[in-house]
């Protein structure tokens, strides 16, 4: 894989990632189902399928941005205090974009 194409599928993951908890921050219950996130993120041009949704999931539950929610055989994502902060700008974390002002 060249320099550029693994720079950009890291540039386009922390996009999703940012997307992801930016989306659960204004959520009314701060949780989404996964098949709404799926949708969500192809409206932003960030489209990714189930499967690697679910593992962005547990990147983002292993760093306490997240907790992983099951309901029969779908997933939903809740965001923690940790996951707010770094939605907002507030907290950092490698692997995830820092929100624009």
């Amino acid at each position: 894989m060249s320099g550029f194409t693994a720079n950009y599928k890291d540039l386009v993951a922390q996009d999703r990632r940012l997307v992801l908890l930016q989306a659960l921050a204004v959520s009314p219950d701060y949780a989404l189902r996964e098949t709404v996130l799926v949708r969500l993120l192809e409206g932003e041009r960030l489209a990714i399928g189930h499967d690697d949704l679910r593992a962005e999931f547990r990147w983002l539950a292993d760093r306490g941005l997240i907790d992983i929610e099951y309901h029969d055989d779908v997933q939903a994502a809740r965001i923690t205090v940790r996951g707010v902060d770094v939605a907002n700008g507030h907290t950092l974390v490698d692997g995830i974009a820092r929100p624009r002002p």
